[in-house]
């Protein structure tokens, strides 16, 4: 019975390894990531659907988003007294300063109500907002893209939703700037 003990670790580490590798050969031929939901997919195509009537001005010149060749594509819904939404925009700026309108096409969508556009042009004066704003006064877009919250920004590429941020994101961060560098070329 002594002699049995001492190959009790030595069995137990080989009967652990064996498992390890049995899983590893098991799970390696399994696809183990999860597929967006099918709810994820219908909101998805919903954004995608609506992104195709918007129209806006910029310099004067108006533009549709139907057919645009601009790869990268960000709505970001905003609010002069949001503070997640401010925390954005300096991030947002220096995006639409690094990348050209056809390599990046940045959207700004105010949903302050009427008494408080007057809020919303002393914010974009004061963070510089160098890309073009709608002001969705009556909340048309808001209910046309069913947001319940703010800040929330879809970012499109070619066409198709890439992410749904909500909350305040870091639009400069390294690993963001990588993916629009993925997109653009």
């Amino acid at each position: 019975m002594t002699s049995m003990k001492k190959y009790i670790p030595v069995l137990a580490t080989l009967s652990l390894g064996i498992v390890v590798l049995g899983s590893q050969v098991f799970f390696k031929g399994r696809n183990i990531n999860a597929s967006p939901s099918k709810e994820v997919n219908r909101v998805k195509l919903h954004y995608e659907n609506n992104l195709k009537g918007i129209e806006f001005f910029e310099n004067d010149k108006k533009f549709s988003l139907n057919n645009t060749k601009t790869p990268v594509i960000i709505i970001n819904f905003w609010a002069s007294w949001c503070v997640p939404c401010l925390e954005e925009f300096p991030s947002l700026v220096n995006l639409r300063k690094k990348y050209s309108r056809d390599e990046v096409i940045i959207l700004g969508i105010n949903t302050d109500d009427k008494s408080s556009v007057k809020d919303a042009n002393k914010v974009i004066q004061k963070y510089g907002i160098n890309f073009p704003t709608i002001f969705d006064t009556e909340s048309k877009l808001i209910e046309k893209f069913n947001v319940s919250s703010i800040p929330i920004s879809i970012i499109y590429k070619n066409g198709k939703v890439h992410e749904i941020s909500k909350g305040a994101k870091d639009f400069y961060s390294g690993e963001f700037l990588e993916e629009i560098e993925s997109f653009i070329r």
